[in-house]
């Protein structure tokens, strides 16, 4: 299965002497990447046995879902959404029609439609592994965790090599506070498909929310193994160091960080609060100055707290 990673950030707690205006949301949101789900492929087993459907309907049921595919890659949602309304009006039972209607609903934002559409996609088939996945991803962007653990733990359960859902039912977990059970599901999911730079990214998020720091770094430097240009696992990693009071091992990875992303407020401070605790009050005024510089159109309050803090550091 075509998947795509979902990394989340731990989150830049910034130093006491100042607000971050700049700062990363906490570790449950998914940043910068976009809500990811798993692939959106139909599923190409047989469908639900129905002999209320003649034959002539089940060739024009297919024609329409066939022209919905084409609309569906055109990007245009409405008329494929039509299109399939179409093809399970004359085939109820066409699990694929549904399954397909559920991930244009996913396109134009009809969340809890496209739910009930996966749901009702894995009905018809129990072995829609896709269903379940998708079903559990959409679920979880609605805020129903416990619901997106049931699906997602089917979708892991038909195909353990699933890493979205893997990485999906941690997260589900987590918002029901399962932390042992999330904990189980990313150490579970390494096992089957061992050094997943997403699957490690997001243990080792659940790690740091329970201050376990040093086991965190380890999976995090399996992570960059894996990836080690990916600016999300940079910043996890510089951020961990920081929490765990590795100042000087966490500066070369703001750097890296900024180095990508130059109006990156967040690392600026964090790297400036760094080189502060390092005893290096030059590098620290210099990156604080680039922070104001960045920060302070879209929050002059913390721009002035720094600027506040840069003239005490320098004696004035």
């Amino acid at each position: 299965m075509k998947t795509q990673i979902r990394i989340l950030l731990i989150g830049i707690v910034c130093g006491a002497q100042a607000a971050c205006g700049g700062a990363t949301p906490p570790a449950e949101t998914a940043a910068p990447a976009p809500q990811t789900d798993t692939s959106a492929t139909p599923d190409d087993g047989p469908e639900a046995e129905d002999d209320a459907v003649t034959p002539e309907a089940r060739t024009e049921a297919h024609a329409h879902y066939n022209l919905a595919l084409e609309y569906k890659k055109a990007s245009e949602y409405q008329k494929a959404l039509e299109e399939l309304d179409k093809s399970i009006a004359l085939h109820p039972k066409f699990a694929s029609a549904h399954f397909t209607r559920g991930t244009v609903l996913r396109q134009l934002d009809r969340l809890p439609e496209a739910a009930e559409a996966f749901e009702q996609a894995r009905i018809l088939k129990p072995s829609y592994q896709n269903a379940y996945a998708m079903e559990g991803a959409v679920l979880l962007r609605l805020d129903r965790a416990a619901e997106a653990v049931t699906a997602l733990e089917a979708a892991v359960t038909q195909d353990p090599k699933d890493t979205s859902s893997v990485m999906n039912l941690g997260m589900a977990l987590k918002k029901e506070n399962r932390i042992d059970d999330a904990i189980a599901a990313y150490e579970r999911g390494l096992k089957v498909v061992p050094n997943d730079p997403g699957i490690l990214n997001n243990l080792a998020i659940v790690l740091v929310s329970q201050k376990r720091y040093e086991e965190t770094i380890v999976y995090l430097e399996d992570a960059l193994k894996a990836d080690p240009e990916n600016v999300d696992l940079l910043l996890n990693m510089a951020t961990t160091l920081r929490k765990a009071e590795r100042y000087g091992e966490a500066i070369p990875f703001y750097e890296k960080v900024i180095a990508k992303q130059p109006d990156h407020a967040g690392a600026m401070y964090d790297l400036g609060y760094c080189y502060e605790r390092e005893k290096r009050p030059k590098d620290a005024i210099s990156v604080y100055k680039k922070y104001v510089n960045v920060i302070k159109d879209r929050d002059p309050k913390a721009a002035e707290e720094v600027s506040g803090l840069i003239k005490r550091m320098q004696g004035k």
